[in-house]
């Protein structure tokens, strides 16, 4: 009813960590593009089978892996490209997966993550310190982008949320790590 379980499901966030962290591990090994690749490719898509394969999770999944592609090919990165593909792959495996909430929430979330909340936290930083304008930006724009959806499919929106996700949402990412 607080609006944080959104917190306790498997999610995007986790996908990067995993692959960021087997990525990072790899360089500091001195392992070859190629290596890093296959190895990240085998946890994501690993991952992505162990905890379900929700939308979510097949859309972080094929963000993350088209991601790779990019730092194999050391082609620069488009996100919105990478998310807009990622939409595109899910819609073709599946059209009907374009009408379910969890995701239409996700790649709401996600669009908010990459476009509106860097515009947040640059206002925000106007006037506060930069680690609370990013944990603000961050907390503010996926719910901005995301509260018609929700309240559409459930009929309800929690007003402490804002506040809820702003305390918890740093100590979930430390027990993720």
């Amino acid at each position: 009813k607080g609006g944080v379980i959104h917190l306790l499901v498997v999610s995007g966030s986790q996908i990067a960590l995993l692959v960021g962290t087997v990525m990072n591990l790899g360089k500091a090994a001195r392992m070859s593009n190629l290596a890093i690749f296959i190895i990240c490719t085998l946890f994501n898509i690993g991952f992505t089978i162990a905890t379900g394969a929700d939308p979510s999770i097949l859309r972080a999944c094929l963000m993350a892996q088209l991601t790779l592609i990019t730092f194999l090919y050391k082609s620069k990165k488009d996100i919105l490209s990478v998310l807009l593909l990622s939409a595109f792959g899910l819609c073709l495996i599946n059209p009907r997966m374009l009408w379910e909430v969890a995701f239409q929430l996700s790649f709401a979330a996600t669009f908010s993550l990459i476009y509106v909340a860097p515009i947040l936290q640059e206002k925000f930083k106007k006037f506060m310190p930069p680690f609370l304008a990013t944990a603000l930006g961050v907390t503010i724009a996926p719910q901005f982008i995301t509260t018609t959806i929700a309240i559409f499919y459930f009929s309800g929106y929690s007003l402490v949320s804002m506040i809820l996700n702003l305390i918890v949402l740093s100590w979930v990412e430390i027990i993720v790590v």
